[in-house]
C-alpha cells in the first residue's frame, strides 16, 4: 500500500510539474502627451500666510492629445498651490474625459513642484479608469516642463 501511494504521489508530482502555471501579466503601453491646448481657467481662493502665497480650488481645463483613444480628450484639473521658499508646490485632482468614450474616463491625483530658480515644473499623475471600457486601466505619468510621459496599463491583463 505504501509503495502504491508513493508511486501515485510521484506520478501526480510529475504531472503537476509539466502543467504550465498560469501567470497574470500586465499590458503596459508607453504614452507621451503630444499636445495640449489651454481651454479655460477659473481661479480659486487666495490667501497669504507669512511669506507664502496659497491658492486653492483653481480649475484648469485642457484639451490633450496622447495618440490613444483611451486618453485623447478633455482634462479638468482642480489644483491648489503654495508659493514660498524656492518655488511652487502644487497638488490636485484631475478628470480625464476621452472623446472616444463619452461618460467614461480616469480620475487622477497629481502633485509636483515648480522650481523658481530653473522655472522647471516637475510632478506625477496616478489615474484609475472608470466606465465600461476603461475600468481597470491605470495611468502613471511623470511631468517635466510641458512634457508628460509614462504608461497606460491594465494590471493582470495578458500581453
Amino acid at each position: 500500500m505504501k509503495r502504491t501511494l508513493g508511486a501515485v504521489l510521484v506520478a501526480v508530482a510529475l504531472v503537476l510539474a509539466m502543467v504550465p502555471v498560469a501567470q497574470a501579466s500586465t499590458t503596459r503601453i508607453p504614452i507621451t502627451m503630444t499636445s495640449n491646448a489651454f481651454v479655460g481657467f477659473v481661479p480659486g481662493t487666495e490667501a497669504i500666510t507669512g511669506n507664502s502665497y496659497h491658492s486653492t480650488g483653481n480649475v484648469i481645463v485642457w484639451s490633450q492629445t496622447w495618440g490613444d483613444p483611451k486618453l485623447d480628450g478633455r482634462v479638468i484639473v482642480d489644483v491648489s498651490w503654495v508659493f514660498g521658499g524656492n518655488g511652487k508646490h502644487w497638488w490636485g485632482t484631475e478628470l480625464w474625459e476621452p472623446t472616444a468614450y463619452p461618460g467614461e474616463g480616469f480620475t487622477c491625483s497629481v502633485s509636483g513642484h515648480w522650481d523658481r530658480d530653473t522655472d522647471v515644473r516637475t510632478g506625477s499623475d496616478v489615474c484609475h479608469g472608470f466606465g465600461e471600457h476603461l475600468f481597470g486601466w491605470q495611468i502613471r505619468t511623470d511631468i517635466v516642463g510641458d512634457t508628460a510621459s509614462g504608461f497606460l496599463f491594465k494590471p493582470g491583463d495578458e500581453d
